[in-house]
């Protein structure tokens, strides 16, 4: 789509986000949250975010392709183990 990889990934990221909202109200309204869990993800998830992003936004693109170049790999390694 010739977009900006940083671009790309936070456009990508606030996709995701409406699909969880719409995801996590049924699952509410189902009273299937486990909610010590989801605060335990939630403080993890934000910390994550923060780190993430100013870490997206300052890194060599260079560099970011070598990291998700070896992120898949290892996904892909540990899906076939």
């Amino acid at each position: 789509m010739k977009v900006d990889e940083v671009e790309a990934r936070a456009t990508t990221i606030f996709c995701i986000f409406f699909m969880v909202l719409t995801s996590s109200f049924f699952y509410f309204k189902q009273d299937s949250v486990d909610w010590m869990l989801a605060l335990k993800c939630s403080v993890g998830g934000i910390i994550g975010g923060i780190l993430g992003s100013k870490l997206l936004i300052n890194l060599d693109k260079k560099i970011l392709k070598l990291f998700f170049v070896i992120l898949l790999i290892y996904s892909g390694f540990r899906m076939i183990i």
